[in-house]
């Protein structure tokens, strides 16, 4: 089965999975939520509007924000991409550095991701999953661990991360089980104990 993919100006081809994803994400954001629905609302209270109506209204909601973006916004997301990605690396960040002096060689999360195989670094993408919000650095690490996986075995970078999706819920269900397990066994012995 062959996957829609998206091409942009520069040649990049993206996943048309990828690309709704993203495009989900910025239209869930606070800066345009509000807008996006009031069009919904609209359109369902209506139901005169065809849906590429509401298609075609969503684009500039998005673009608005990015427009308003001067050098100084993205500078500020630059420095702070940089500072989180220095965190994740467990490295110092360049500018922070003595000049002539080498920062310590230390074995970081990193390097130790490094040494495992595609299934040490699948169950380490199944335990980042198992968390609803992924802070920018650890996103960036399973970003990595996607990209190692797909090098090591050639399956799909969206295969990867979908299987270590169902991981993350089959997880979270066994958690949960247990959980239950354990507070329907705790209640029964507290009620032996009365």
């Amino acid at each position: 089965m062959a996957h829609e993919t998206r091409t942009s100006e520069q040649g990049t081809a993206f996943d048309a999975a990828t690309v709704r994803d993203f495009l989900l994400n910025a239209l869930g954001h606070d800066a345009v939520i509000d807008e996006v629905n009031e069009l919904l609302f609209d359109h369902l209270m209506k139901s005169q509007d065809h849906s590429s109506v509401v298609a075609g209204n969503l684009k500039p909601l998005i673009t608005e924000v990015l427009e308003t973006a001067i050098f100084e916004d993205w500078d500020w997301v630059a420095r702070a991409l940089t500072a989180e990605a220095c965190e994740a690396l467990g490295i110092e960040h360049p500018l922070d550095r003595t000049p002539g002096v080498e920062p310590p060689k230390t074995r970081t999360r990193w390097r130790a991701l490094r040494d495992l195989d595609p299934g040490e670094l699948r169950e380490k993408l199944a335990e980042i999953y198992t968390h609803e919000y992924l802070p920018p650095s650890t996103a960036l690490r399973a970003r990595w661990i996607i990209r190692k996986i797909s090098n090591l075995t050639g399956i799909r970078r969206g295969q990867i991360q979908a299987d270590a999706k169902a991981d993350a819920e089959a997880i979270q269900v066994a958690g949960d089980e247990g959980t239950a397990a354990t507070d329907q066994r705790s209640a029964t012995t507290r009620y032996r104990r009365g």
